[in-house]
């Protein structure tokens, strides 16, 4: 499974939109700016606090900066305005954290936070749309080092909900390598790949974040996976990854789908634990997982229910509160985002809820298809 390494991290976008499978947005008129404005309101925020962090902090941050990133780069793809400038000092800044500690990643080591981090910030410089092969070759001989003999990636710490779950780690160490891993020997990844995705299919999901990364990453290791094949990252997520699926996986996959399904409050939101409320970070994490594995559209209630969830509970400032159920580890210090000791959580879920915002939309690349397709 060779992979065309370079025009994957140029089209990151589309690896979480799955938009080849996203029909026409739900929303007209009024709605169609509603979801505008609440976008354009969040981005503004999370560039100001990505630059803010790294004015006040020396390491790198997934929620302060990988998330912010992604959120960003899926609205530029489909036509909003950001600060380019903006975006490149924080690939200068991750790239620059990560070339520091060559020597240990070399080894395996070096990484605060494990292999969650590092695929986080592998992720950040695809959506930064990065040229930094050095950086990448440190990436992803880490994340090989520490990949578990079953295919998986253990989490380091635990700080729920971004750092709890092995799905989390191990979804995102597969996305890491599937874009930065110009592997010499593509058989060899491939059969990697595909040990990863028997893992992620065959172990018990309990929490929603379990089952948005096993989701997740079901998806981002199920496409295109014939041996050799040489391909562009559109032409990944052509591949209309449910169909090329092996049995176990699409089982997992359509049973996944079932339970968040099912999980959905009466608000039309989610919530990170079956007993708990709804919230931005949950909800915005399974509208994207849905729309961006084709397994749910922007028509379908579950989503529309969803995005007007999201809608009602954005704040003036174009963030998305939500309480931390994590205790504090660093002293608090002001990012430029609001929430005070609840920011860390609520930069995450408001960069989660502006990519299914996003995600509701339209696209050019949906629309061409669709057309190919009749």
């Amino acid at each position: 499974m060779a992979i065309c390494v370079s025009s994957l991290r140029r089209h990151w976008p589309v690896l979480l939109a799955g938009v080849l499978l996203v029909i026409p947005s739900f929303v007209s008129g009024a709605d169609r700016e509603r979801v505008s404005s609440a976008i354009t309101r969040s981005l503004e925020l999370l560039q100001q606090t990505a630059a803010t962090y790294t004015d006040q902090r020396d390491c790198f941050s997934c929620h302060h900066q990988a998330l912010p990133s992604m959120a960003i780069s899926l609205a530029a793809s489909r036509g909003f305005d950001i600060d380019r400038s903006r975006v490149d000092w924080q690939s200068e800044f991750t790239a620059a954290f990560f070339l520091k500690r060559g020597e240990q990643l070399e080894k395996g080591s070096g990484v605060p936070g494990g292999s969650y981090t590092a695929a986080y910030a592998a992720l950040q410089l695809a959506a930064d749309g990065a040229e930094t092969p050095r950086v990448s070759e440190l990436l992803v001989k880490y994340l090989h080092h520490n990949r578990q003999q079953d295919g998986h990636w253990k989490i380091r710490t635990r700080r729920p909900p971004l750092e709890e779950s092995d799905f989390t780690a191990t979804a995102l160490s597969l996305a890491a390598l599937r874009l930065h891993d110009n592997a010499s020997d593509p058989e060899a990844l491939g059969q990697k790949v595909q040990q990863t995705v028997a893992w992620l299919a065959a172990n018990p999901a309990s929490t929603t974040e379990d089952h948005v990364y096993r989701l997740l990453g079901i998806y981002w290791g199920s496409v295109d996976r014939r041996r050799g094949a040489r391909t562009s990252w559109s032409r990944l997520l052509e591949a209309r990854s449910a169909s090329r699926m092996d049995e176990g996986a699409r089982t997992s996959f359509q049973q996944t789908v079932a339970w968040l399904l099912k999980q959905q409050r009466q608000d039309g939101g989610w919530s990170q634990l079956e007993e708990g409320s709804s919230d931005a970070y949950a909800s915005g994490q399974v509208i994207a997982a849905l729309l961006g594995t084709g397994a749910a559209r922007p028509a379908d209630l579950s989503i529309r229910r969803g995005i007007d969830y999201l809608l009602k509970t954005q704040k003036e400032d174009g963030s998305w509160h939500v309480a931390s159920r994590s205790k504090a580890f660093q002293e608090y210090f002001e990012s430029g985002f609001p929430h005070e000791a609840d920011q860390f959580i609520s930069v995450a879920a408001s960069s989660w809820a502006t990519m299914a915002l996003v995600l509701s939309r339209p696209s050019r690349v949906s629309r061409r298809l669709q057309r190919e397709e009749k």
